[in-house]
């Protein structure tokens, strides 16, 4: 699949990086990290990281 599009294209391969899909849908991944802690036996609690400037 991706051939095709760099064929038609005629751009070079650009990798998308290894966190591109997280990024995508932020919340799903937090939900399938949450869930995935979960079957390992851990209690998960999140909160959010203080942004500092």
């Amino acid at each position: 699949m991706i051939v095709y599009h760099i064929l038609k294209k005629k751009m070079p391969y650009q990798d998308l990086g290894p966190t591109y899909l997280d990024r995508l849908d932020e919340e799903r991944a937090k939900r399938q990290a949450i869930r995935r802690l979960d079957v390992l036996g851990y209690e998960v609690a999140l909160t959010p990281k203080e942004v500092s400037a």
